[in-house]
């Protein structure tokens, strides 16, 4: 409990905490700003002493760097790493250098040490993170071209692991590391969404795709054209849209379901303030016309769902009470004919809510559809292409990043392209370069084959069981973090369906920071034991009356 007290402005590392995370978002910037390599330096060994001594933040802030990941930092010369690339593996070197101080004094605890992780994240999840590795690095062995499926298994599926395990044994202190996880991730959303909003208005400029050279092109938008942004940092707008349509459900939730006031004693947890509550509703309201300008209607409609995970918890946490008593009610065996009304009832209500929300549904539909163009009728020869390439390799897919070798016919004598079907030349003839499916499933599929299929699917079931039980059981600042949670994952899984969601650095390294937070915030929730003393709130001068009665019955006991 005094820990936690530490983390509130109360204790006395406060202070020291603060100067400390300061200086870490300092010295990154000026090493990520600053061009010249030798002079860039000092700020990454200033960063790296600042770990030494606060390694839980400084992991924790890393989300930071998730979206610079396309706008690699200059190491020496033609060699380039992206930031959030170099951070991890200084925190990394930071985690072996202190393991390895204290490795004489910790010797007879090794093998707990050992088992903490799969304790702390759980054994479905350890066998969900074990089977999606192991199917992507089969994938490299029957990949055509091992070299770029051996990266792309490193940026996505290796390095975010790292990550996740990083967090999960170096965390101590819980509730700071929550919420640092948490707002780093909804910083780096504003910070794409003030890029975006500059872009726009401003500089019209955007950086070119790694593959093309990294390099700054004009951006402009067209004379009476919606303007469609990038955030500079992005090569598409779909990327900004899959980045904001995670963040701005965590924002909402923040914003809006911890506005209902939940009483929290002041000596555990105080940082749930209304300052906090308006800092979440302003980056939302920054982040929403930064997605609308993406013109990403795939990442339109998955902050829609996540939005309505949020809406929907909000209501039901607000008519909880009611809701206890329905179910009571319709528990007792002595009245079917009234359970029974309730059906009918409850049918009504649904059938006059889809006669008025019918309409409007099809008119957004409708709107959504007619500004895609032709890229509705790409993707489903797309997703035809990659179920014909299931159908030869359906065991172990086709490896990481190998999607454009089997489907191009720059890389392939046979082709899986479809630029003709049924004697008609179709608009997939003039995109023969794609270079993943646009489906969640189908992309893991090929990737890792049923291996990996078999444990992403028990790494997002995890997350969303996890989530929404902890924001069930759970109350005030997790609660409200757990549902945000469970909307971005829901908004990830949604994207998913029309567009890449997991198998590009930024958004794997995004899915591993999610699981990390659900760990995390997991891990705040006190014992049993200690659980009923602060889980109902106690009127003024209770709390001393009862804490005097359990030392009684104690004493009695003894």
């Amino acid at each position: 409990m005094a820990d936690r007290g530490k983390w509130t402005g109360a204790g006395r590392r406060a202070p020291a905490d603060a100067a400390i995370i300061a200086g870490m978002l300092l010295s990154l910037a000026a090493y990520y700003v600053v061009p010249a390599p030798l002079l860039c330096l000092p700020p990454l060994l200033v960063f790296g002493v600042l770990a030494w001594f606060r390694l839980e933040a400084a992991l924790c802030l890393l989300p930071l760097t998730f979206p610079f990941w396309y706008v690699p930092k200059q190491v020496a010369g033609q060699v380039v790493f992206p930031l959030s690339e170099i951070v991890l593996a200084v925190c990394a070197a930071v985690a072996l250098a202190q393991g390895a101080r204290h490795l004489p004094a910790l010797r007879h605890r090794l093998p707990r040490l050992a088992r903490a992780p799969l304790g702390r994240s759980g054994p479905r999840l350890a066998l969900g993170a074990l089977l999606l590795a192991l199917g992507t690095a089969i994938g490299i062995v029957i990949a055509p071209r091992p070299h770029e499926a051996l990266r792309a298994w490193r940026w996505e599926v290796a390095e975010p692991l790292l990550y996740f395990a990083l967090v999960v044994l170096v965390v101590r202190r819980p509730w700071r590391a929550a919420h640092l996880l948490v707002w780093a991730m909804l910083g780096s959303a504003a910070m794409v969404a003030a890029l975006a909003t500059i872009q726009v208005f401003w500089l019209h400029v955007t950086f070119a795709p790694l593959a093309q050279g990294n390099k700054l092109l004009p951006f402009a938008t067209a004379a009476g054209a919606v303007p469609r942004a990038t955030a500079i940092i992005y090569g598409s707008g779909n990327s900004l849209g899959a980045w904001l349509a995670r963040a701005i459900p965590l924002a909402l939730a923040l914003a809006f379901t911890l506005a209902r006031g939940q009483k929290r004693p002041r000596d555990m947890y105080s940082m749930a303030s209304g300052a906090e509550r308006w800092l979440a509703g302003v980056c939302a309201l920054l982040c929403l016309p930064a997605l609308m300008w993406s013109a990403s209607r795939g990442a339109w409609v998955a902050c829609v769902a996540g939005c309505a995970i949020i809406a929907g918890g909000w209501l039901w946490s607000a008519f909880s009470t009611r809701a206890t008593r329905l179910r009571d009610a319709w528990r007792r065996r002595d009245r079917g004919w009234w359970r029974w009304g309730w059906v009918v009832a409850a049918l009504g209500v649904l059938a006059v809510a889809l006669l008025v929300v019918w309409q409007p549904v099809v008119a957004l539909a409708g709107l959504l559809l007619a500004g895609h163009g032709g890229s509705g009728e790409v993707r489903l020869l797309l997703w035809r292409s990659a179920l014909a390439m299931l159908r030869d390799h359906p065991l172990f897919g086709v490896g990481p990043d190998q999607f454009l070798s089997y489907y191009s016919p720059h890389f392939s004598a046979h082709p899986y392209w479809m630029p003709v079907l049924n004697g008609h030349p179709t608009l997939a003839a003039r995109e023969p370069d794609l270079s993943h499916p646009h489906n969640l499933l189908l992309e893991v599929w090929l990737s890792g084959g049923l291996l990996a299929v078999v444990g992403f699917v028990l790494l997002a079931v995890e997350a969303l069981r996890r989530a929404a039980k902890l924001h069930h059981g759970a109350a005030g600042w997790q609660s409200a973090a757990a549902l945000g949670l469970l909307g971005a994952v829901v908004a990830m899984l949604v994207h998913g369906l029309v567009d890449s969601a997991y198998f590009a650095p930024d958004l794997a390294l995004w899915f591993w920071w999610a699981l990390a937070l659900v760990v995390t915030l997991e891990r705040t929730i006190p014992r049993r034991a200690e659980r009923t003393s602060y889980s109902v709130p106690l009127r003024r001068g209770e709390g001393g009356q009862k804490a005097g009665d359990a030392g009684a019955n104690d004493r009695g006991r003894a």
